[in-house]
């Protein structure tokens, strides 16, 4: 966890520039914006030589970055700056000395109160008044006031770090200004204020309320800044904070998530508190300790089942086996409400071994565990089902009626596709086999022993897409290779018989519909809208199947045709995340979700498991397919 970010900028900068580029400037920031949220050590030989950068940007945060340090150590490395040609680098050195707190520097900022620039000369305010020199809080008070966005942030920062109760308070009145410009800058300078508990239920009161995301995003970085400061204040406040998921994210990215997590889990022991927004807190936290936590108290006795019920639900979105056990053990529960949330938590889970228990909750005595165990049945489409199902077809509970029906639609839809076999072969490549066809899409890295090509159809040219090698193991003469048309030329030399084709077009081949839709990636470099990669919706009998191929989230989505089973990428990078496969089920029209592009070049088990966390339809994660009967 520790240096995610920092991390993450190197990854992305390996991937996208190349170990022999020059590291994009933005790269550098967002790392020098990391170690000022959590200064390295070891990282402060390399933000020593990042001043000398070529980008004034770069030098301006690798300035800031030093100042988080503590170090006094550092000033004769940054004396420099107080000299600088630029003012905005000018402004950073002094904020740099305020926050390292060394009272030698005083005379720096006394020597710049007469500065030719506005805002070096309200910086230099703000040190005299942090090192108690001169008293200039009436001048950066009354700045907070002003429309010019660049002043205001310098007194907040600068007010913060002077302190007291009276500056505090007025810098966290910029949070209800109606600029958004403003709440930001307010969010940004108390990131740096003492963990007080009024400054803290001001920035999640706003954040809760907060409706722009950059906004939010500030509030939420200074939150768990602060938070990290004073973790019990942050595990007393965040229970009562309405967007708790998006902070615990924020928390995660500095060292104070397990100790906030820890807190949490303490002010579980007091008996006069309600647990129920405390365990609603800890459901947002991966550790270990919170899934205990949790599942210690699904079955606490002293809890009323409107608090164990929603534990439960809970209890499912972790997915570890420990959770799962108590969740069918749960389907024995005394209390309805109980019965009913463990067998919808199984559903979602796809845990099938779970669907001859819903079977049997058919006979419940209690309408409500009836219900959930339809619901189950239809999501797992449990063919034994059948006849006790369409019994429930004539029972007198309208709804039970309803639910009693979709199930019977999704088993009798199961029946159909019952022929269709789907394979997962690694990163992009799946095979459908229905009847005697076997469909492929872009193979790559085969096993030895896999049935003959009626079709194979290839999304671009990249190697692990269009690999001649693989193509070469399955195709035979019958075989049709549908490719875009851009790429015709790479054809030459491959078996079988070559279709091409164009996003927007559609084909026949071999009695199968084939529609080319587009697949890029917008504002990178990988899969540009131009180079001509597609997606392909294929019907296979009565199924639709939809592979986006190497492709973000795009507009064109909303205009694509309903797909009973769609493959998506997830690992990031060259592709979507799991989140933007997650946002693009939303957009979709997609009866189950398939997670592909991981396992082999980039990408893990994790973003197929977070893609199916987060997806709006069913997600099916298949097995690695190495062979076949």
């Amino acid at each position: 966890m520790k240096r995610r970010l920092a991390w993450l900028c190197l990854l992305m900068l390996v991937s996208a520039a190349g170990a022999a580029q020059a590291p994009d400037p933005r790269l550098i920031v967002g790392e020098l914006n990391a170690l000022a949220l959590e200064p390295d050590p070891s990282a402060r030989e390399r933000v020593v030589a990042w001043l000398d950068h070529g980008d004034p940007g770069v030098r301006r945060a690798a300035v800031r970055a030093l100042g988080y340090f503590g170090d006094p150590a550092i000033l004769p490395v940054l004396e420099r700056f107080g000299a600088d040609p630029d003012p905005n680098l000018r402004v950073a050195y002094l904020f740099a000395l305020m926050r390292l707190g060394d009272a030698g520097t005083m005379t720096a900022h006394a020597g710049m109160e007469k500065d030719a620039d506005g805002r070096v000369r309200l910086a230099a305010e703000a040190g005299l008044t942090r090192f108690g020199l001169a008293d200039r809080r009436e001048s950066l008070l009354e700045t907070l006031k002003k429309r010019d966005l660049g002043e205001v942030s310098i007194a907040a920062s600068g007010l913060v770090l002077v302190g007291g109760g009276e500056n505090l308070r007025a810098v966290a009145g910029l949070l209800d200004h109606p600029m958004d410009e403003a709440r930001v800058l307010g969010a940004q300078a108390l990131g740096d204020a003492p963990p007080e508990a009024f400054i803290v239920e001001k920035l999640i009161r706003v954040h809760d309320g907060e409706t722009y995301s950059y906004v939010s995003a500030s509030l939420g970085q200074a939150i768990a800044r602060v938070g990290a400061r004073d973790p019990a204040l942050m595990a007393r406040l965040l229970p009562s904070a309405r967007h708790k998921e998006g902070l615990v994210v924020l928390l995660k990215q500095g060292p104070a998530a397990e100790r906030v997590e820890n807190e949490l889990i303490a002010l579980l022991a007091g008996k006069d508190r309600d647990p129920l927004p405390v365990l609603e807190a800890l459901r947002h936290f991966d550790g270990g300790a919170a899934g205990a936590a949790l599942r210690g108290r699904a079955f606490d006795a002293a809890l009323p089942p409107a608090v164990r019920a929603p534990v439960i639900r809970w209890l499912g979105e972790r997915k570890d086996e420990a959770s799962r056990d108590l969740l069918r053990k749960a389907l024995d529960d005394p209390a309805p409400e109980v019965r009913a949330e463990a067998c919808y938590a199984l559903s979602r889970l796809n845990d099938r071994a779970s669907a001859p228990r819903a079977l049997g909750l058919l006979k419940d005595p209690d309408p409500l565990v009836v219900k959930a165990a339809l619901a189950a049945l239809r999501n797992y489409r449990y063919l034994p089902g059948k006849g006790a199902v369409e019994a429930m077809l004539d029972h007198p509970d309208a709804e039970v009626r309803g639910l009693a029906g979709e199930a019977m639609e999704a088993i009798k839809a199961k029946e159909v596709i019952m022929t269709q076999e789907i394979h997962r072969l690694g990163h992009d490549a799946m095979l459908v086999r229905w009847r005697d066809k076997a469909v492929y899409f872009d193979p790559f890295r085969l096993p030895e022993g896999l049935p003959k090509a009626d079709v194979i159809l290839v999304t671009h040219d990249h190697h692990d897409h269009l690999s001649p090698e693989d193509i070469g193991k399955i195709a035979a003469e019958r075989t049709v290779i549908v490719l875009p048309r851009i790429f015709s030329g790479k054809a030459k030399g491959l078996p079988g018989t070559i279709q091409t084709i164009a996003a927007g077009e559609t084909v026949t081949v071999e009695g199968l519909e084939v529609r080319a839709v587009p697949a890029y990636n917008p504002g990178k470099q990988f899969h540009p809208k131009s180079y001509g990669g597609v997606g392909y919706f294929v019907t296979i009998g009565r199924t639709v199947y939809y592979h986006a191929g190497d492709t973000d989230l795009i507009p064109e989505m909303k205009q694509f045709p309903p797909a009973d089973v769609c493959f998506l990428p997830v690992s990031g990078t060259y592709v979507m995340t799991a989140g933007e496969a997650a946002e693009a089920t939303k957009i979709l029209k997609c009866g189950k979700a398939v997670p592909m592009h991981y396992g082999a070049i980039i990408g893990g088990e994790g973003d197929a498991e977070e893609f199916k966390r987060k997806a709006a339809c069913p997600v099916e994660i298949l097995p690695l397919t190495n062979a076949l009967p």
